[in-house]
């Protein structure tokens, strides 16, 4: 099993204990995924929401909640409650588009990971649902 080591914890861990990056392939120095979310954490404390939001998204947190008052609390996709203040399946989810930036609206959990996995790929959505329709 191919293992890496951590170049914060300095731990020796099987490569699935990290994030690959974009082209699939892990990086020399790369953090393991617990370290990663430690100084993530971290970072959100020391810096705040609304410059995480500012960094990440290019919006403030009163335009998330202004998207969120737009789309009364709901999820742009299935259409459940979501929230801005706890962290959480329910938690309401900056979704952008990878290649512009430009925010689309804020989704659940569930959805904004259900995107991710297709890689927002249109017709992979729409492969799977004819799917899901022919396979009942």
């Amino acid at each position: 099993m191919d293992k890496r080591i951590c170049c914060t914890c300095k731990v020796e861990k099987p490569l699935e204990e990290f994030y690959r990056n974009a082209k699939g392939a892990f990086g020399r120095h790369s953090r393991c995924i617990s370290c990663t979310k430690i100084g993530l954490k971290a970072t959100y404390k020391k810096l705040g929401k609304n410059h995480y939001l500012k960094a990440t998204y290019g919006i403030t947190e009163q335009d998330m909640k202004d998207l969120h008052t737009s789309q009364n609390g709901k999820c742009a996709i299935c259409n459940t409650d979501i929230n801005l203040s706890e962290r959480n399946k329910r938690s309401a989810c900056v979704d952008h588009c990878h290649t512009t930036g430009k925010v689309r609206a804020l989704l659940c959990n569930h959805c904004n990971r259900g995107l991710g996995m297709f890689l927002d790929n249109p017709q992979l959505l729409r492969n799977a649902a004819t799917y899901l329709e022919e396979t009942k």
